[in-house]
């Protein structure tokens, strides 16, 4: 199958449209949707995997009102992506599409198993499945977007799509809902980042309480005693990193080599420092191509008003 094929429109592949100041909708389907489904699939099952294999109940029971109705919406939202695949499938449909369609609805049908160990397990939402909403509505209203530009709107295609969208934003507004007052997080003595969501920990929303109450009172050390976890605290740290330290001096030692600090950092922490990797080289790329972008930006208003004079 050539490009042509896959895309099955007058647009290609592009990656910006000819017609429009836009992605092209083979580029939106491929790169938007589908890569990032395949990626949430693979990290779905990962933690899948890893939850039923080591994970531990917490035996605080379970927040109803939130796992049935999250549970039935990732359901309707797989099942409408089924149904526009059906769709397409009966039309001259094209496959990058198809692609995107069903590698959502497989990611999707995905994190229902993933929701039901997170509630088991974990008292707060998934930072995965969370991400993954954001991700997912985002790309799901450029694709919006463009098929209404491009007149697919009568489409029963796009009626599915809607109502998967539409499942999809309910979806998230449940799975971030404050849980904060349910039955199981009031029954657990976690600290409070330990009971925020992804959203409230990248705000630092979950210390809130403590900086309104230190605008009212002086703060004591009871006030911030216990809101961090253990994990990121100094003594925890030392203690993990020495101890693997020692055993890889010994190690080392025993095999007549030289130890190093840098792997053993690595093995301490093991994937926890991969985000932060990430991060950074995401940081360092968009300090070189931001200025760039600006400048092909002033490029073309300085060439549209040398067309308009």
């Amino acid at each position: 199958m050539g490009i042509h094929e896959y895309c099955n429109d007058n647009e290609g592949w592009g990656p910006t449209s000819s017609a429009r100041a836009d992605l092209t909708p083979c580029v939106e389907n491929t790169i938007l949707e589908g890569l990032p489904a395949l990626v949430a699939i693979i990290g779905i099952i990962y933690q899948t995997n890893l939850m039923w294999r080591s994970g531990k109940n917490h035996n605080l029971g379970r927040t109803n009102i939130i796992y049935w109705p999250s549970q039935a919406l990732m359901f309707i939202s797989a099942v409408a992506l089924i149904v526009r695949a059906a769709v397409l499938k009966s039309e001259d449909y094209a496959p990058a599409t198809m692609f995107s369609s069903i590698a959502m609805a497989i990611a999707w049908l995905s994190a229902i198993v993933l929701n039901h160990f997170q509630h088991l397990q974990e008292i707060r939402s998934n930072d995965f499945i969370f991400a993954y909403y954001v991700f997912s509505i985002v790309a799901s209203a450029i694709n919006i977007r463009t098929m209404a530009l491009i007149d697919q709107t009568n489409q029963s295609q796009f009626k599915a799509f809607i109502a998967f969208f539409a499942a999809n934003c309910l979806g998230f507004i449940v799975e971030a809902w404050p849980r904060e007052r349910t039955q199981v997080q009031r029954k657990s003595d976690t600290s409070r980042y330990g009971k925020a969501n992804l959203f409230s920990r990248l705000s630092f929303h979950f210390l809130q309480p403590i900086v309104s109450s230190g605008y009212k009172t002086p703060l004591t050390a009871k006030d911030i005693a216990g809101m961090m976890p253990e994990r990121i605290r100094t003594e925890y740290c030392h203690d993990l990193l020495n101890n693997e330290w020692q055993a890889h001096v010994a190690k080392c030692q025993a095999r007549g080599t030289k130890p190093s600090l840098f792997w053993t950092v690595i093995k301490a922490h093991k994937w926890s420092w991969l985000p932060f990797m990430i991060y950074r080289f995401m940081a360092s790329t968009l300090t070189y191509v931001l200025p760039e972008l600006l400048d092909e930006l002033l490029s073309f208003i300085q060439s549209y008003q040398s067309g308009s004079d």
